[in-house]
């Protein structure tokens, strides 16, 4: 059975989110890095992702 379109990327997406903001307060980091497939672009740009200029499916997320 398929999940998609039923939120479980999203809740994924926000969990690592969370525990890696905590983690990056303790080793001082500074973004997280997605290695998005094509069709996974999209989301998540919409979730604030930024597109890496010399790799455009390498995403990050500036803490």
């Amino acid at each position: 059975m398929s999940q998609k379109g039923a939120g479980l990327g999203e809740l994924l997406l926000f969990d690592a989110i969370d525990r890696t903001s905590k983690a990056a307060q303790v080793v001082s980091g500074v973004s997280l890095v997605v290695d998005a497939k094509p069709a996974a672009v999209e989301f998540y740009t919409s979730y604030g992702f930024e597109q890496m200029l010399d790799h455009p499916l390498k995403l990050f997320l500036p803490y």
